[in-house]
């Protein structure tokens, strides 16, 4: 069972109003909601950070410092909204363990599928270790569907709870 969650606003670039909030636990709101947080955003994602100098500048994850997410390791949001700061949404994991989440860029518009000329449409999986990366190819499919079908169950199988799927 989910506790209550509540809401942090974050400034944006300097500016005191932002349409933008942090999803916290109840447990975790008091205690963060005495520093002032901002959204920090890239080309897909946004997050809660605040920064600091003391007394060179440094950038603090709302979501590593809930989770206490030691050096080396990094924080998950199982559903990829860096916003949702919900520890029932955190999870520590290895940097290879969040690629694995990541969403996947194709021209298809699913992970994992690609549509070659009018009529192919294929599917492959890229399995990385620390040491090694290769490309598994799941197949040729008559739709785009059956081809990203195949692709999350090779996710499952390959990645587990940490892969990415195109259908929940």
């Amino acid at each position: 069972m989910f506790g209550k969650m509540k809401k942090i606003k974050l400034s944006q670039h300097g500016k005191n109003k932002s349409k933008f909030v942090a999803l916290v636990d109840d447990e975790d709101f008091e205690y963060l909601n005495q520093f002032k947080w901002c959204v920090s955003q890239n080309v897909i994602h946004h997050y809660a950070i605040r920064v600091i100098y003391n007394p060179c500048k440094k950038i603090l994850w709302m979501h590593r410092i809930i989770m206490n997410t030691p050096d080396g390791m990094e924080t998950d949001h199982k559903d990829r909204n860096g916003l949702n700061n919900q520890k029932s949404n955190l999870r520590v994991c290895t940097r290879l363990q969040n690629v694995r989440n990541s969403i996947g860029h194709s021209n298809s518009g699913y992970k994992g599928v690609c549509q070659q000329g009018k009529n192919q449409i294929v599917a492959h999986i890229n399995i990385r270790t620390k040491t090694s990366k290769r490309k598994i190819y799941l197949g040729s499919f008559k739709t785009i569907i059956d081809a990203a079908c195949a692709y999350d169950e090779a996710t499952k199988k390959y990645f587990g709870e940490y892969g990415y799927l195109n259908f929940k």
